[in-house]
């Protein structure tokens, strides 16, 4: 019995990752960090987000006050040319959308006090006609953790390899589970 226990120590303490949410680049959500890429409906710089992350149909948006959800359907003309499909000259493209907001009520969620962990490997670059010049190189992160955006409480933003957003509270001593508050705007919500 006591070797089973000292291999059972010996494989635990070479394993490193166990603890450690599994990351694989192709499935993972990447937290982009505005650098000043994003803008809003007016043409000024988004200066309230600190994060995007994309799947197809949907946008995160990590932000002064918690987490935007922009739910995206794009139209398009879907004709296919090799089926013999022909253009359709009157079409013009559109997208449809519709935002979600959940506010963290009374948090203080500062883009100075964030650890960005498990850094992706490629950059995004951006050339838009705000940022001519480019923002290049822009690294992912697949975690981050917001410090004190509630006494003693910290609030990690993660993703795993199902490409879901997640997150949690981590409530440390002196914390109150009870100040951790969120409200959703903007959402039809039926129970």
């Amino acid at each position: 019995m006591r070797k089973l226990y000292i291999l059972f120590i010996i494989i635990y303490s070479f394993n490193s990752k166990a603890a450690q949410p599994a990351f694989s680049l192709g499935e993972n959500l990447a937290f982009v960090p505005n650098r000043g890429q994003i803008i809003t409906d007016d043409g000024s710089l988004a200066t309230t987000v600190h994060y995007k992350a994309s799947v197809p149909g949907l946008e995160f948006y990590i932000t002064d006050s918690g987490i935007s959800y922009v739910f995206l359907k794009h139209h398009r003309d879907e004709y296919d040319p090799a089926l013999g499909g022909q253009p359709n000259p009157n079409f013009s493209p559109y997208t449809d959308f519709a935002r979600t907001d959940m506010v963290l009520k009374n948090a203080v969620i500062d883009k100075n006090n964030v650890t960005q962990e498990f850094e992706t490997e490629s950059g995004w670059n951006f050339y838009y006609a705000h940022c001519p010049e480019g923002i290049v190189n822009l690294k992912g992160y697949h975690k981050l953790t917001y410090h004190e955006v509630y006494h003693n409480i910290d609030w990690v933003i993660y993703s795993d390899n199902s490409g879901k957003l997640k997150y949690e509270f981590v409530v440390k001593p002196g914390g109150d589970p009870a100040n951790i508050k969120m409200e959703y705007k903007w959402a039809k919500v039926e129970v």
